[in-house]
């Protein structure tokens, strides 16, 4: 692992830690009033991830069906999504696709529009305010993330779990989800488990492919 990379997982607390006191009224209030009606999870790059997490989250809850869809989907989309709440995940709200996702959307006149970013500023964010719709931001250590969008993913990811748990019927509690999930970041970046780590991709050499595979049904 990179020094770069390293420091930057290292700083990641700080970001968790503004979970702690993070309001996620508006997300949580955003999932409740969705149920039964079907959603689209919209992202690109990391955000997909985030959209993927939403579409397990509502899954879990059993808040009804989710698509998962690329910027690009909903713009060249043609069914009716009247009935149907599209959530926008972006880490800055600037990307041109997310914009393009979120006029589209608000074109097709979907039921409801929401965006979660760290940039509420952004242009696309700025999209959804104007089209009546929810942008929902999120709080992060540090906007320079980098293109893996580090900080921004965790307090996304973060968020959506602390509004699910709001929405649950047997609720853990706000600290307790931020109270496991630091617990979890510092064994990823525990030191001997880092050196195991780097012992079993030490074989690895540039003309070598890696390939990552996930089943998103898997749970722990």
């Amino acid at each position: 692992m990179t020094p770069i990379f390293t420091k930057k997982l290292d700083g990641l607390d700080g970001t968790v830690r503004l979970l702690e006191i993070f309001d996620a009224g508006s997300i949580a209030s955003g999932l409740a009033k969705g149920r039964s009606y079907h959603a689209i999870a919209v992202g690109s790059g990391g955000s997909a991830i985030a959209a993927r997490f939403l579409a397990r989250c509502r899954d879990t809850l059993g808040l009804g069906p989710t698509s998962v869809e690329t910027p690009m989907d909903v713009v060249l989309g043609i069914h009716d999504i009247s009935g149907t709440d599209v959530w926008l995940f972006s880490a800055g709200a600037d990307n041109a696709d997310v914009v393009a996702a979120a006029t589209a959307a608000r074109q097709r006149r979907c039921r409801r529009l929401h965006i979660v970013t760290r940039g509420p500023s952004g242009t696309a964010a700025q999209v959804v305010a104007d089209a009546g719709g929810h942008v929902h931001a999120v709080p992060v250590a540090t906007t320079r993330d980098g293109y893996l969008a580090t900080h921004s993913m965790i307090a996304t990811i973060g968020s959506l779990l602390i509004a699910s748990d709001a929405v649950a019927y047997d609720a853990c509690g706000q600290g307790e989800l931020v109270h496991a999930l630091l617990g979890r970041l510092r064994e990823v970046r525990d030191s001997a488990g880092r050196s195991t780590t780097a012992e079993r991709f030490a074989s690895l050499g540039h003309r070598d492919t890696v390939m990552l595979l996930a089943d998103p049904q898997l749970r722990p």
